[in-house]
């Protein structure tokens, strides 16, 4: 039996076919993103995909990089598997250099027009590093059936002037997690007869340093010197935490939403980030949300705090749990990332693709 990407269940034969490639079963927002991508694809298309990653030791995620690509070749090469777009996922460093080989097979062996999404928040740093890097990255993009994708006018301005002529994709938010205002309101008024005034701070991300799991840590065991009735649930760690602190490890998508939902606010003190998946979903549940200014520019309801100034945090947290926002404007600032916004704009983006 032939290779076949996992694919839709929407199946029409008549339909448009895109095919994502990236780190489909692995944990972080490239997945999640990939995953509501393949389950709501544009009108009049299926998608399906193939991953390009796994957890483990370098030997492994080399072994399944390179099971991988031979699938890929064996998909294109077979004119009935093969997809009218190739949507690669992609990263900096060795993510691009894989997903390089990707796009170089589809456009000169087989013409596939292909889409490079570019969603890592260090990929310009990345280039910089290089002045070589670019040119050869400008190289490979350097096609008429390429189209660079970033997540955002900011990093359009940032990367259009190194990388050339890019579009612009939100992030979308998962349906299974957005609520309506009815909904949040409906929220609030059965907590606050249900609960016991103790406020909860949210932290979720991926166990990796650079999203601030030991600076939520000291920020709490700081704030709760002040507000005793506090506590923090943590997602994605696996470190010492301490009194009143959750630790979660790596939660499902309905967890996701119950987390967001019963929560007061959200903390994000990313050392850098694209577009934080987590701030997008916070949004949508009308939770507050007090992000890191090494967070690329964020809607105007979202409380921006000084790197890792922790009495900055300490300030703009206590303020927050004393005077809770509205939810209201938090809600409205998720509208480009509902999910009809994003598909239409993929559907613009892949019908231009094939039409170059």
């Amino acid at each position: 039996m032939p290779p076949y990407p996992r694919t839709c269940a929407h199946y029409s034969a008549n339909m448009q076919s895109v095919l994502h490639v990236g780190p489909v079963n692995t944990e972080g927002g490239m997945a999640t993103v990939i995953r509501i991508l393949h389950e709501n694809p544009p009108q009049g298309w299926r998608a399906s995909t193939l991953s390009t990653h796994c957890n483990g030791n370098v030997v492994k995620k080399y072994l399944k990089w390179r099971k991988s690509f031979i699938e890929f070749k064996k998909v294109l090469s077979n004119t009935q598997l093969r997809p009218d777009v190739v949507h690669i996922h992609c990263a900096s460093d060795w993510s691009w250099w894989r997903k390089r080989r990707i796009l170089k097979y589809a456009i000169n062996k087989h013409s596939v027009p292909c889409v490079m999404h570019i969603h890592s928040g260090k990929f310009s740093t990345w280039l910089d590093e290089n002045p070589k890097r670019i040119i050869r990255i400008n190289e490979a993009l350097d096609s008429p059936l390429v189209t660079t994708a970033v997540l955002s006018d900011y990093w359009k301005g940032i990367l259009g002037e190194k990388i050339g002529e890019v579009v612009v994709a939100d992030n979308p938010i998962d349906p299974r997690i957005m609520i309506t205002k009815g909904e949040k309101t409906a929220n609030v008024e059965r907590d606050e007869l249900l609960k016991d005034n103790t406020k909860t701070i949210l932290m979720m991300g991926r166990n990796d340093p650079i999203k601030g799991h030991a600076f939520a840590i000291e920020l709490f065991q700081r704030v709760r010197k002040k507000i005793a009735k506090i506590k923090l649930n943590i997602t994605g760690y696996d470190g010492e935490t301490g009194e009143a602190i959750n630790s979660l490890g790596w939660v499902s998508e309905d967890n996701k939403r119950a987390l967001l939902e019963s929560a007061d606010v959200l903390l994000v003190p990313s050392k850098y980030e694209g577009q934080p998946m987590v701030i997008i979903e916070a949004l949508s549940c009308g939770l507050p949300v007090i992000c890191s200014d090494n967070i690329p520019p964020t809607p105007s309801s979202v409380v921006r705090a000084r790197g890792n100034d922790i009495d900055d945090w300490e300030s703009k947290l206590i303020n927050i749990l004393n005077e809770p926002p509205s939810s209201n404007q938090i809600i409205s600032d998720s509208q480009p990332h509902q999910l009809e916004n994003v598909r239409n704009n993929w559907l613009q983006i892949y019908s231009t693709a094939l039409s170059k």
